[in-house]
């Protein structure tokens, strides 16, 4: 399944608006290795050294916030998965 994973610029260094790309996965977690694999220096952007998702983290699929412990959480062909550092507040 395509998804397309967008990596907000609240996440990255003020050069990069944003990234965003296509992977090949069934759930968010698969996804996100997947951009891991594309894209190394973003792992310690959205990983803590467990491998979770950091809380920090905002996870966003078609406009629907999931709890970023929910790697598991299944994807669809055509998705988006948005990641968004949250700003507290």
């Amino acid at each position: 399944m395509s998804i397309k994973l967008i990596l907000d610029e609240s996440l990255l260094n003020y050069k990069e608006r944003s990234l965003s790309t296509c992977v090949i996965g069934e759930t968010v977690g698969q996804c996100l290795d997947k951009l891991v694999q594309q894209q190394p220096y973003v792992k310690e952007l959205i990983f803590d050294e467990s491998g979770n998702i950091l809380s920090i983290n905002l996870i966003i699929i078609n406009g629907h916030l999931i709890h970023p412990s929910d790697k598991n959480t299944a994807v669809n062909d055509g998705d988006e998965i948005i990641i968004h550092k949250h700003s507290g507040g």
